[in-house]
């Protein structure tokens, strides 16, 4: 889990999470951490990268690719963010399990 390359969705994932938080989610900060490959902290850090890029506070020494997204999403409306970031998560579930599949063995 160390040397995650942060993708759109992951960044989208992230800035969901800055914006909303996870008490709508039927998954929480740690579960969404595990299936980008990454640990709580590393998903803490990128949001308070949003934070900072928001000019909230937050951690300096964002990327590029968060500052796009964040331009991007924070002039939409909440639905559409929402919406995104479902389908981002759904994504990125889909592709985890794709994943835990390659490791078993056929019977």
């Amino acid at each position: 889990m160390i040397n995650h390359s942060w993708s759109d969705d992951d960044n989208l994932i992230a800035y969901y999470l800055y914006r909303f938080g996870d008490s709508d989610l039927s998954i929480n900060k740690k579960e969404l951490g595990d299936i980008l490959g990454m640990g709580p902290d590393s998903l803490s850090i990128k949001i308070s990268n949003f934070r900072a890029i928001d000019g909230q506070g937050g951690l300096d020494g964002y990327s590029a690719k968060a500052v796009q997204v964040f331009k991007q999403y924070h002039v939409l409306p909440d639905k559409q963010v929402k919406v995104a970031a479902e389908e981002a998560i759904l994504r990125s579930m889909e592709k985890h399990v794709a994943e835990l599949k390659m490791h078993i063995k056929p019977l």
